[in-house]
């Protein structure tokens, strides 16, 4: 770390180590709090209202700790007996043996959880942090027995989470930060009023001394090592809860400790993509109101109304509180809280509403047009803020550090009205399914780049599941599927082996950085007119650098450059691939939701595949007119057309290969990988999610097969059943080089469209013995874009 951030470090512990914590109740609230509190419920304001219907009707079960701080919070209002008879009820039916009382003993945070320490941690630590803010916020009415009781139950969990518990050492991952936020939450709960709290303090100060540690290599830019699903909640939501708890207790200012906080802001805005869905008049009804999504790129993330997106609106509430007035502030309240969209999305997050209140803000229009992160590595781009048709660009190439992260370093997404060149697949089911390993956390899934060594072998994926040289499994998968073959050698990005996908801490990347530091943004500019970017991909994967056990380096470079025009809304993609053998197979791929037309002269290779040479130009388009289920109204929970054209200028010898298909069916299909899990699939899967398996006839239990999703997490909300129930991904396209070669130079233009018919700029090919780029005519204007062959240097954009 620098100097300047250790003696930071060392000055904000020594202050916490002395802090003194405010009386009960002390935990994010205060006299103002509350008045501001009552002053909603005295003038039955709308976000009163609607959190105190859900107090009224709760029927919540034990162990909710949501339910819990929901009834602790209305008795801290209006001191209502029954609201806290409400939350007691809701504790000791799961703190106590017998449901009632201490007299048949209290319950271990490990027993609570069968014994399950990942369980413990992740959903124990949120559990422990609901546990203190009863305590602190119900502390009048608790009689000394409960407090007694509830006081040993507190300590005993923190201690067992942060000394035994080794799921809660991942302090760069959700396991670390919910448990993080719950001894943060206990410490500060019993202060003064136990011999042992400073001992907990303890706990948590070498606890924020490893996370601060962790945010160094991730956090620089707001964005966390697991992607925008698990990187909002529960990860970053409890770092943000964890540093509330801290600066409203004791005073101690830990979001001034690490850029991270205030970046979160801009991060989770430029993230957002422009157009929202639900409300009235949506195609489906998903909610009563419109809701703002985050792209769900990065690693594991469940599309539409899900606790994820729920957990952004928490984090920019409590931030925008402590940030007022700057400009990540304005970036985020732009977003978040425009009058459409600024409420809680369901009635369970009302709470959030009433506890993290401040006033609408005056609304300013951000100055950026994009934003980079240095940390993982991801940039956002959008085309203005005007429109929710405006275009936006996602591109990521970072470190790997969870499991929860997907091996697909330098993939892009386009979105413009509707997803147009999209990430694909499911969080199916849980992290051992067939579809989730094969396809959804992989390179194929992506507009990412494959490279295929017949004999290169992936495993130690999630607990060690992969098949050796020999195709025997060397760690049997998990749960009820059935696999059909070995995991797929897709051509993608290695695993980390021997490592396992997680990095715990600072101290292990540090150790193992040339396995993990997988890629890296190199450079990085906007103009306002042009944005540019240049990224080296290459230790992502089998490498010189960096070879997993049992096999040999298949790449020597791996580079992809973006451009993206403004005025012309045009987006370039331009990748230099180097492969050890020229015998490698090299693709670029693009994905789409709806369909992909492509012309030109046709092989059909068999029903979902077929080859197009003699052209140079394809269109992916989204209109929901040849829906993929009997029962599908939208692909994406949007309506609209929407399209994207693509004109391939490199390689100057190419072909186009469309894989896919996925059409409606009159009966639901059988179950695909063993029992029968959901008997609502009206659609018949052709090669929607094919892999052809470079390994197939070369190492034994390969195949080539269809890795279909089974029962996606995203179906758990009914209304958005009918949307994702298919699968998200219907048909990619791959560019291919006619002939091998042990270096091949790809350049994709891309420009979406919202009319039917639009047509792209006159395009040339342009090339030297140096570089390779594109000569673009559009109107008066010219513009020369232009990449290094052999030189990872920034694109050089030129307009005349």
């Amino acid at each position: 770390m620098p100097k300047t951030f250790s003696l930071a470090l060392v000055l904000l512990l020594a202050a916490t180590a002395g802090a003194a914590v405010r009386p009960h109740p002390r935990i994010e609230i205060n006299p103002a709090t509350l008045k501001t509190m009552r002053g909603l419920r005295d003038s039955n304001n709308p976000i009163w209202t609607r959190y105190y219907d859900q107090v009224k009707r709760n029927t919540a079960r034990a162990g909710d700790a949501n339910a819990v701080v929901t009834c602790s919070l209305a008795y801290l209002v209006d001191g209502s007996r029954e609201h806290f008879q409400c939350a007691w009820d809701l504790v000791r039916a799961k703190l106590y043996k017998n449901g009632r009382d201490g007299a048949e003993g209290i319950v271990t945070l490990l027993a609570m959880y069968n014994n399950d320490t990942h369980s413990a941690a992740y959903i124990g630590g949120s559990y422990m942090a609901g546990i203190a803010r009863f305590y602190d916020w119900c502390f009048p009415e608790l009689t000394p027995g409960q407090r007694k009781d509830l006081v040993e139950w507190m300590k005993d969990a923190a201690e067992y989470s942060h000394v035994r518990n080794g799921s809660a050492g991942d302090y760069m991952r959700n396991d670390g930060a919910v448990v993080t936020h719950g001894v943060a939450a206990v410490a500060v709960a019993i202060a003064g009023d136990h011999p042992d709290a400073e001992r907990i303090m303890t706990y948590f100060r070498e606890r924020w001394r490893q996370t601060l540690l962790g945010l160094d290599i991730v956090g620089k830019g707001g964005a966390t090592g697991e992607g925008n699903g698990y990187g909002a909640s529960p990860t970053g939501v409890n770092w943000v809860l964890t540093a509330n708890v801290a600066y409203t207790a004791a005073g101690e200012d830990l979001f001034a400790s690490h850029a991270w906080f205030r970046q979160r802001l801009m991060y989770d805005a430029f993230a957002a993509y422009p157009s929202t869905f639900g409300g009235p008049g949506s195609v489906e009804p998903v909610s009563a109101h419109p809701v703002v999504e985050q792209s769900h790129v990065g690693g594991d993330d469940v599309r539409g109304m899900t606790s994820q997106k729920r957990s952004l609106r928490r984090i920019g509430l409590i931030l925008t509180r402590r940030f007022p007035n700057t400009e990540e502030a304005g970036a985020w309240n732009w977003v978040y809280r425009q009058p459409a969209v600024d409420h809680a999305v369901t009635n369970n997050e009302a709470i959030w509403e009433v506890l993290y209140y401040s006033p609408p803000p005056r609304l300013v229009k951000p100055k950026r047009l994009s934003f980079f992160d240095p940390s993982m590595g991801f940039v956002y781009i959008r085309s203005d803020w005007d429109s929710p048709d405006a275009t936006w660009v996602g591109f990521w190439a970072g470190p790997h550090i969870d499991t929860h992260q997907h091996l697909d370093q330098g993939a892009f997404t386009v979105f413009k009205r509707r997803d147009l060149a999209v990430k694909t697949g499911h969080y199916d089911s849980d992290v051992f399914f067939p579809h989730h390993i094969s396809w959804y956390t992989r390179t194929v899934s992506s507009n990412g780049i494959l490279i295929g060594d017949p004999k290169e072998i992936f495993r130690n994926f999630i607990a060690g599941m992969g098949c050796d040289e020999n195709g025997k499994w060397m760690n049997p998968p998990k749960g009820e599927a059935t696999w059909p073959a070995c995991i797929a050698n897709d051509g993608g990005q290695r695993t980390m082996s021997p490592l396992g996908l997680a990095v715990p801490n600072a101290a292990a990347f540090e150790k193992n950085r040339h396995i993990v530091d997988v890629a890296k943004v190199v450079s990085f500019a906007d103009d306002g007119t042009s944005v540019k970017v240049a990224a080296d991909l290459t230790n992502a994967y089998n490498n010189p650098r960096y070879t997993t056990p049992g096999n040999s380096p298949k790449v020597a470079r791996v580079w992809r450059r973006l451009v993206y025009l403004r005025p012309l809304d045009l987006l370039l993609v331009a990748d230099t691939v180097e492969s050890t053998d020229p015998a490698f197979e090299k693709k670029v791929l693009l994905h789409a939701t709806d369909r992909i037309e492509v012309g030109g002269k046709v092989e059909r290779i068999d029903e979902g595949e077929s080859v197009h040479t003699d052209v140079d130009r394809a269109t992916i388009v989204v209109d929901d007119t040849q829906p993929s289920d009997k029962r599908q109204k939208t692909f994406d929970l949007r309506t609209g057309y929407a399209a994207l054209q693509v004109k391939t200028l490199f390689p100057t010898a190419f072909r186009y290969r469309r894989i896919g298909g996925r059409e409606p069916a009159d009966a639901p299909h059988a179950a695909l990988y063993g029992p029968e899990q959901n008997a609502n699939h009206y659609h018949r899967h052709i090669k929607d999610f094919w892999i052809r398996d470079f390994s197939e006839g070369i190492i034994p239990n390969h195949r080539s097969f269809n890795w279909a999703p089974e029962r996606p997490l995203e179906v758990r909300t009914p209304e958005q059943a009918t949307t994702f129930v298919g699968g998200y991904g219907r048909w990619r396209l791959e560019v291919e080089p006619s002939q091998p070669a042990r270096t091949d130079y790809f350049l994709n233009v891309m420009r979406p469209s919202l009319k039917p018919g639009s047509a792209m700029p006159a395009i040339e090919r342009i090339e030297t013995a140096d570089q390779f780029g594109a000569l673009i005519r559009d109107g008066a204007r010219t513009w020369r874009v232009v990449f290094g062959k052999d030189a990872l240097d920034a694109p050089v954009v030129e307009r005349h």
